[in-house]
C-alpha cells in the first residue's frame, strides 16, 4: 500500500496544545503507581485504585507527582507500572503514555529513544517522521520544562490486516530532574487524528 506523508498541521496543533495547556490547572492527586518507564503494553493491571470524576474522566497519579487525567470518552485498556494505553469511543484513536527517568541527557535523545522503542515494541514498519517545525519548546509546568513533537505515519500488520497509522509522538522532559514522558497519539486516519487532538491536549496538560 502507498504511504502518505504525515500532515505537518497535526503535529503543529499538538505542539501548540502542549504549550497552551500549561494554564490548565492539574486535578487533585488520586492514585499511586510505581515508575519504570516500560513501553510494553500489558494486561489491565492498575497498581492502585483510580478515581472517577463527575464528568466521567479517570485520574491516575504516578510517583513523583505526575498526574494523568484520562479525557472523558476515553477508556484505559492496557496499563503497566509507569504508563497506560487508552482509546476513544469506537477505538479509532489510541494514546500511549509512559513516565520514567531519562534515557539520554537531553530531550532530543529521549525522543529518539521513545521513537525507537515504540517502533520496535509496536511492530511499526515504513515509519515516516515529520518533526514539528517549532522544535524544542519551553513549558512552565510543575513536572516538565520542555516539550518536543514529531508527527508520523507507519504501517502495522496485525490480525485484522494492514493498518496505516497517522500519529504524533510527544516527549515531555524536565532538565533538572531528568524525568521524561513519552506520548504516542495515533489514529486510523488523518481526520481521526485531528479529531483526537483536543482530548490529547487535555491529557497532556494534566501531566505538566
Amino acid at each position: 500500500m502507498s504511504i502518505s506523508k504525515p500532515i505537518t498541521g497535526a503535529v503543529v496543533i499538538l505542539a501548540a496544545g502542549i504549550t497552551a495547556g500549561v494554564v490548565i490547572p492539574a486535578p487533585a492527586l488520586t492514585t499511586h503507581v510505581a515508575l519504570n518507564h516500560s513501553r510494553t503494553p500489558g494486561n489491565v493491571r492498575l497498581a492502585s485504585t483510580t478515581s472517577v470524576l463527575a464528568d466521567g474522566s479517570v485520574t491516575v497519579n504516578f510517583l513523583g507527582g505526575v498526574i494523568l487525567t484520562v479525557a472523558p470518552g476515553w477508556t484505559i485498556d492496557k496499563s503497566w507500572g509507569s504508563g497506560i494505553w487508552a482509546h476513544n469511543t469506537g477505538n479509532t484513536a489510541q494514546i500511549g503514555i509512559s513516565f520514567g527517568k531519562s534515557h539520554a541527557p537531553d530531550i532530543t535523545g529521549n525522543m529518539a529513544w521513545c521513537i525507537s522503542a515504540d517502533t520496535t515494541v509496536l511492530g511499526y514498519t515504513n515509519v515516516v517522521q515529520d518533526p514539528s517545525p517549532a522544535g524544542v519548546q519551553a513549558v512552565q509546568g510543575k513536572n516538565f520544562t520542555q516539550a518536543l513533537t514529531v508527527g508520523y505515519t507507519a504501517i502495522y500488520q496485525g490480525d485484522e490486516g494492514t493498518i496505516q497509522y497517522h500519529g504524533s509522538w510527544a516527549l515531555l522532559f524536565n532538565v533538572s530532574t531528568q524525568l521524561s514522558a513519552c506520548i504516542n497519539l495515533r489514529a486510523n486516519s488523518a481526520d481521526t487524528l485531528a479529531a483526537a487532538m483536543p482530548a490529547a491536549h487535555s491529557m497532556i496538560a494534566s501531566m505538566l
